[in-house]
């Protein structure tokens, strides 16, 4: 599995990548340097400590800056948890197995879940 080539693909084809998470903002910006990602995101939403906002309420800021409708957009996650907020701001949702929850777990809650997003 090679993450930076999948984003490399969706940066070559001019399709605006962001992230949002759960991590605090600061942590984040500091994991995206370190792994040189900084070129693939238009825009960085972690979780801001001072206005104490939730992943939802971050993805809804993430929506409005972005521009894109939520019609639009498709969010990637690893969690059961990345499916609920998807849900909640009206996304659609790909589950990958690479990540915190296995391809199972994933599977007995939602259909879209992808064991390898190389392709």
């Amino acid at each position: 599995v090679n993450p930076t080539l999948s984003l490399t693909k969706l940066y070559n084809k001019k399709i605006m990548q962001s992230v949002l998470s759960a991590t605090d903002q600061s942590n984040l910006d500091g994991m995206i340097n370190h792994f040189n990602l900084n070129e693939y995101f238009k825009f960085v939403f972690g979780i801001d400590n001072k206005l104490a906002g939730s992943k939802v309420y971050r993805g809804h800021m993430l929506i409005k800056e972005s521009g894109i409708h939520e019609s639009k957009t498709i969010m990637i996650g690893d969690t059961l948890h990345d499916l609920e907020v998807g849900k909640e701001l009206g996304i659609d949702v790909i589950l990958i197995s690479h990540g915190h929850q296995s391809l199972n777990r994933l599977k007995l809650h939602h259909t879209l879940v992808v064991d390898n997003y190389d392709s």
